[in-house]
């Protein structure tokens, strides 16, 4: 019998460092308790959480109905099963989030090298672990970790991070098991949050991507019953959506088009920036002007700034733009389409940190492939380590930090 082999140290080192610094970033949640925002309707009022019988009535129930006008059953569930162990008691809610934050951040370990061998690149564990470790103790991370409401947040990265790397597997492999588990990691992403009906359209500009990369890879006929049945699926969750948020869109959409047009290059410039140098991060960011007031000219720059940061990128830069850089800004917009205003959000403020969750890995990746790429001399790559440390750091420091704010936000008792 053909023995297994020996895990390396080497193998799962990247593994246990990653889990060590982020335990240590975010030990404070240990002692957050409720927060006074959302978690009330969410979690502590919800009849689908507290004292329900699993039976038939409850899963029709579960299964049927909106809360506050999100569809989110697959986490009320989860929400469900954690309070069989001790009721409402924050610290396992917390338990729940931060280990499942660990997990993506695995995953994302796992998809960083899976899409370096996809595009052929040249295989290193660099650029997949330094990816994760930004990716795991980014402070845009933070309210996503810390806020047991945007828990949802969480399990929907999770599913999507599932149903790429399966999606990869399967046109690999040309496996139709692999296709069948990426429908249902994307139907249990969009159970716990809507958000998941932009998933066919990334998986879809990844095929793209890895077509143009590598044009021996041909259409097959599963790959059409799969695209096929994801449209349909994806019409029937936006119809979902649609209904669920429709009455509140309508009174959002007061902000006309054109300030809303504009308002998207604010939200675009305000990620970005925050995602490379975060700073002065909060819970609440307001729109600058009610409905029907003027937007203020400082809002039209940025659209002039955006676009110049990027043409001034895509100029400058020494190496090819290749397909793996193009899947990653695409991807990264793809997840940022349904928060940026363009379509009108159900939520008072323009911007929210947890909206960068999954779109921040793929931007992050980008940005450390293109200068592990540009950046070949070893003098300046020894420099380049020390600064990365320093940076890794400071946004260490700063994500505990912002987790201990948390406390002022957060109720113990109900």
């Amino acid at each position: 019998m053909k023995l297994a082999a020996p895990i390396r140290l080497e193998t799962i080192f990247p593994f246990l460092i990653i889990l060590l610094v982020v335990t240590v970033t975010f030990s404070p949640v240990h002692m957050l308790g409720f927060a006074s925002a959302d978690d009330h309707w969410q979690l502590l009022h919800n009849p689908l959480v507290s004292n329900s019988p699993m039976d038939f009535s409850y899963w029709k129930t579960l299964i049927i109905s909106y809360n506050r006008n999100q569809y989110s059953p697959f986490n009320t569930l989860c929400d469900n099963l954690i309070f069989r162990i001790n009721q409402f008691d924050p610290y396992y809610y917390h338990l729940f989030s931060l280990l499942l934050h660990i997990t993506n951040s695995i995953l994302i370990l796992v998809l960083s090298k899976k899409l370096l061998a996809l595009f052929k690149q040249p295989e290193n564990l660099y650029t997949p672990f330094l990816c994760a470790m930004i990716w795991a103790i980014h402070p845009l991370n933070v309210e996503s970790v810390t806020w047991i409401a945007a828990s949802k947040v969480l399990l929907f990265s999770f599913f999507t991070l599932a149903s790429i790397l399966t999606f990869i597997n399967a046109i690999e492999q040309n496996s139709i098991k692999n296709y069948l588990l990426t429908f249902l990691f994307f139907l249990l992403s969009f159970l716990s949050k809507e958000q998941a009906v932009t998933t066919p359209v990334l998986l879809f500009a990844l095929w793209i991507s890895i077509k143009h990369h590598d044009e021996h890879i041909k259409f097959n006929p599963k790959l059409l019953w799969f695209i096929c049945v994801f449209c349909l699926a994806t019409l029937v969750f936006c119809l979902i959506t649609i209904r669920a948020n429709g009455v509140e869109i309508s009174k959002m959409s007061r902000y006309p088009f054109h300030q809303r047009f504009f308002l998207a290059f604010y939200c675009l410039f305000f990620y970005l920036f925050n995602l490379i140098a975060p700073i002065g991060l909060h819970y609440h960011y307001p729109f600058p002007m009610k409905a029907g007031e003027a937007l203020p000219a400082i809002y039209y720059a940025y659209s002039i700034i955006f676009l110049a940061i990027c043409f001034s990128f895509l100029y400058k830069q020494k190496i090819k733009l290749n397909w793996l850089v193009i899947f990653c800004i695409a991807a990264a917009l793809i997840e940022l389409s349904l928060c940026i205003q363009i379509v009108p959000l159900t939520r008072p403020a323009i911007v929210a940190d947890r909206y960068m969750y999954l779109p921040s890995f793929f931007l992050i990746f980008a940005i450390i492939y293109v200068v592990n790429n540009l950046v070949t001399n070893r003098k300046y790559r020894n420099i380049l380590f020390s600064l990365t440390l320093l940076y890794i750091g400071f946004l260490a420091c700063y994500s505990n930090q912002l987790t201990l704010q948390w406390i002022k936000n957060t109720i113990h008792s109900l």
